[in-house]
């Protein structure tokens, strides 16, 4: 089994790296040359993840995640064995956001809607979606500090991430 795993240099996805093993992961990030905001490197990302079994994005939310993730989908939804893990925030069911926090809700609402709509069609890839509220990264403990004792470790949301692929 391969995992292609998007953001894979950060917390959630080296968490997800550690549980399932490096040997295991091909990674995309920034840092690596992949950037999913560039929608003109999608299609080569989706060439290169050809040898993959598993597609999971732990990236940071942008509108291009969702443009990545349909596109994945149209490449493997003929394509037994093939699964897509979509990490969505609880942010995208709740209207009393601050105005900061506007786009992530919204960009995380339209990923959750997108998975849903992939879902519901009859495909031989299989869709999985798992929402979280705050996870323990050190960009959310910056930003809210006072909600700490809430947060989930992020090695709890990596098993519990892992544990959603078949086959492992």
């Amino acid at each position: 089994m391969k995992v292609a795993l998007v953001g894979h240099t950060g917390q959630i996805g080296m968490e997800i790296s550690s549980i399932l093993g490096n040997d295991k992961i091909k990674g995309y990030s920034r840092s690596t040359g992949w950037d999913v905001s560039n929608v003109a490197q999608h299609q080569s990302m989706i060439d290169d993840m050809d040898d993959c079994d598993v597609f999971i994005d732990a990236s940071s939310a942008r509108w291009e995640n969702t443009k990545l993730l349909i596109k994945l989908y149209q490449n493997w939804k003929d394509i037994n064995g093939k699964q897509i893990i979509v990490i969505g925030s609880d942010a995208a069911d709740y209207d009393d956001q601050t105005i900061e926090g506007i786009q992530y809700a919204a960009v995380k609402a339209a990923h959750k809607k997108a998975s849903r709509i992939i879902q519901y069609n009859n495909s031989e890839c299989e869709l999985k979606y798992v929402s979280f509220g705050y996870i323990d990264t050190d960009d959310i403990r910056a930003k809210y500090p006072n909600l700490v004792s809430t947060f989930i470790p992020v090695e709890e949301a990596g098993k519990i991430i892992c544990s959603l692929i078949s086959n492992t």
